[in-house]
């Protein structure tokens, strides 16, 4: 990408911003503030703008910084000239950007910098800017700053249980997207309480919309019934004034389609006769469960907590990245 760039001071009352993936909560504008009125402004640290024809600046990168800056200048006038004495701020300055550069620019986290992460919300954001270029899954990874180490390869791959979730999310309809914000918003702990969506129904939910688009741009009506399923809390979708032995096969493919489990969903359609397993199967695919974590619970107690709790990390995230590569093998052939 070849931009041409210049270097200068500029009126901090000539930039605004437009754009910044960052919510609210994660700027963290507090702790930028305190920074400049200990230690002042580093002058070799400039933001990067983009000079637009009003003779403004669109702030690019650094949007802490300058918001930071807004914020001593209104409210706190004698730091702000202690801090920035003559009013101005460093800043490499872009003419002419593409939107596609545009985005690229101000959405980079790849380089290891003392930036504050985004939050869950943020990086939805980035992630959401980023596919309207578009990039893929890789390019965006590595914009983000979200490969890993593959344990087997030793080779930097993206981090897949992170990534491709929120890329799914990204093509289904605004009303889902506004859904999940909501569990996004809701902080760790505080989602179930939220909303009863939850990021394993994404695959699910991007699949059945693909089925009809681009002719149905909000959804077949499979799509929608399933939506509706996945809005619905667990509680009322159970609630029946028949007993469980009386579930209708309808009502077993209903519950099935929201089950967190692959065995549970296997069963409600095998006691309803709509199943390929046997009660049989399923019953002994039960029993070593159980008997697997019999063992994990032995594995723990040998290794030790942090041990443990780094092997089963490791294991999680590598057997997140198949399912990922074996629906993407899928949605490549259909």
């Amino acid at each position: 990408m070849a931009i041409s760039k210049t270097t200068k001071r500029i009126a901090i009352s000539d930039l605004y911003h437009d754009g910044n993936p960052r919510t609210t909560n994660g700027l963290k504008l507090d702790k930028m503030i305190s920074s400049f009125e200990l230690h002042g402004y580093q002058s070799d640290s400039a933001i990067m703008v983009e000079e637009k024809s009003d003779g403004r600046f669109l702030v690019l990168r650094g949007n802490r910084r300058t918001l930071a800056a807004f914020h001593l200048c209104e409210k706190k006038p004698a730091s702000f000239a202690n801090v920035f004495p003559d009013g101005k701020i460093p800043a490499i300055v872009c003419k002419a950007l593409t939107n596609d550069e545009r985005i690229k620019l101000r959405i980079d986290h790849s380089d290891v910098m003392d930036r504050e992460p985004l939050d869950e919300e943020g990086l939805y954001n980035a992630i959401c800017q980023l596919c309207r270029i578009p990039l893929g899954q890789v390019e965006i990874a590595k914009h983000l700053n979200l490969m890993k180490k593959d344990s087997k390869t030793g080779q930097m791959v993206p981090n897949r249980s992170i990534v491709q979730r929120k890329i799914e999310l990204a093509k289904l309809p605004q009303t889902v997207q506004d859904e999940y914000r909501i569990l996004m918003q809701s902080g760790e702990g505080k989602g179930r309480d939220a909303t009863p969506v939850r990021w394993s129904m994404i695959p699910a939910l991007h699949k059945a919309f693909q089925v009809g688009y681009p002719e149905y741009p909000d959804g077949t009506m499979a799509f929608k019934e399933l939506w509706e399923k996945c809005t619905t809390p667990m509680e009322k979708q159970d609630e029946s004034t028949t007993p469980p032995s009386a579930c209708s096969a309808k009502k077993a493919r209903d519950l099935s389609q929201v089950s967190q489990s692959s065995i549970g969903r296997d069963i409600l359609l095998s006691v309803t006769g709509q199943g390929k397993k046997s009660f049989a199967d399923l019953d002994l695919a039960i029993l070593n469960g159980e008997t697997a974590i019999a063992t994990l619970a032995a594995i723990k107690v040998y290794l030790g907590d942090d041990d443990y709790n780094a092997l089963l990390s490791d294991s999680l995230a590598q057997e997140s990245e198949t399912e990922t590569e074996t629906e993407t093998e899928t949605e490549t052939v259909s």
